[in-house]
């Protein structure tokens, strides 16, 4: 009883020890003088005489001496004699600061002012503050798809009711053409003129867009149903297989084009990508060529991914499962084919690629057959968030990108934010 009295106070004094150690380096010391209103305007007042610009301070050791009444401490120390705390609220107060992170490198998070304590000989501080980002909101809606669903008309409605404002701005990708819509035309046009244009537009570029792909789909039975003692047919359905493969690529000049118009937009833009799975089907006696069986990614995703980051852009990427199973279906139904039709389902990698990318970006991803039900749930997390900002430590302007963490103490919360920002 006395050996596991005596481990488990030992287990007690490593746990104390490691909970002083995190709170000692949780927060650089040069920032608690901040906190604890000791600093302002480069000006730092000792705890203890309140002498002005007295403090020598060791970063590495999280401690400073007072060269005016000779007192010495820690970042801990420092707290108790500011806040007037004891020692263990002194620790918790040190570990109930909101921080982000870039890097290995903590980072203040700004916040309202809070009135400066004055130092012996000073006025109460005034210290500007840094601008505050710009808060404007465009909406991009992006729409790779080669069926349009009724549900998508429900997805509009949602988008209009609940989410978008007046001040906001909208842009809609269809697989055919893009709109830019004019804040005056949104304010003033009624929301149901609004909804059966963009329903009007959208069904119409879907359709006209897989017009060519379904006739190549087509073109793959016939040649299926032929006798190819020449191997001529063979090759040909290999030819336009790759076309198929080819017709919903996309590569990293594609995206960085999109990622470049819109980094040029104020504010933080907002992109919904609602992409169809894709399936080819394949009848039976046609050969795949690897490339088209599994198609590498023909971009960067670590590339495309900061770059995003960079530009203020939340990808929020809706993967709609629902496939055309009319067509599907009656290929199926076909006798010549004789039941045996394969379908390659092409969506794998990338789904993983803008799943990861919207991670990123700070925004969701969401895979259902309904497309109005997926939206939502994605409109709903964009709409509940807050606004983070702080000025980079010993900023360099190196090209390179930073990468930033943003935790919550305390709270077993998941955490969605953009990955970081280039420092160009």
């Amino acid at each position: 009883r006395d050996k596991s009295r005596s481990e488990a106070g030992k287990k007690a004094c490593e746990t104390k020890d490691k909970r002083r150690e995190k709170a000692l380096n949780a927060i650089p010391i040069e920032q608690v003088l901040e906190h604890v209103n000791l600093k302002a305007n480069e000006s730092t007042c000792c705890p203890h005489c309140n002498a002005r610009d007295s403090l020598s301070l060791n970063a590495a050791e999280s401690t400073f001496h007072c060269k005016s009444c000779k007192k010495k401490g820690n970042t801990i120390t420092l707290v108790m004699k500011a806040k007037d705390l004891s020692y263990w609220k002194a620790i918790a107060y040190l570990e109930e600061l909101s921080e982000a992170c870039e890097g290995p490198c903590r980072q203040k998070v700004e916040q309202p002012p809070e009135p400066m304590s004055t130092c012996e000989g000073s006025r109460p501080a005034t210290s500007a503050q840094p601008p505050l980002p710009e808060v404007s909101r465009t909406f991009v809606l992006v729409f790779e798809m080669t069926d349009y669903f009724p549900q998508i008309e429900e997805a509009f409605d949602y988008f209009f009711e609940n989410v978008f404002l007046p001040d906001d701005s909208l842009y809609v990708v269809t697989p055919e053409k893009s709109y830019a819509f004019k804040k005056e035309f949104l304010v003033k046009t009624p929301r149901e003129v609004i909804v059966d244009q963009l329903k009007t537009k959208l069904m119409k570029d879907i359709r006209l867009a897989a017009r060519e792909l379904k006739s190549m789909i087509i073109e793959l039975q016939l040649l299926a149903d032929m006798d190819d003692p020449t191997g001529n047919n063979a090759r040909a359905a290999a030819t336009i297989l790759k076309q198929i493969s080819d017709y919903r690529y996309f590569d990293e000049k594609k995206l960085m084009d999109f990622e470049e118009k819109l980094k040029d937009i104020e504010g933080q833009k907002y992109v919904f990508l609602f992409y169809q799975k894709n399936v080819i089907p394949v009848p039976p006696g046609i050969g795949v060529p690897d490339d088209v069986e599994k198609p590498p990614i023909s971009f960067s995703v670590d590339r495309v991914k900061k770059a995003f980051s960079d530009s203020l852009i939340t990808i929020n990427f809706i993967f709609v499962t629902k496939t055309d199973q009319y067509n599907l279906d009656g290929y199926r139904m076909n006798p010549s084919v004789g039941g045996g039709l394969r379908l390659i389902d092409q969506s794998e990698e990338i789904f993983g690629a803008f799943r990861e990318m919207a991670g990123a970006t700070g925004g969701i991803s969401d895979s259902s057959a309904n497309v109005a039900a997926s939206f939502e749930r994605a409109a709903v997390a964009s709409e509940n968030y807050y606004l983070l900002y702080y000025t980079p430590k010993s900023y360099k302007s190196d090209g390179k990108f930073k990468s930033i963490k943003v935790r919550v103490k305390g709270k077993n919360y998941r955490i969605t934010h953009r990955a970081g920002y280039i420092a160009d």
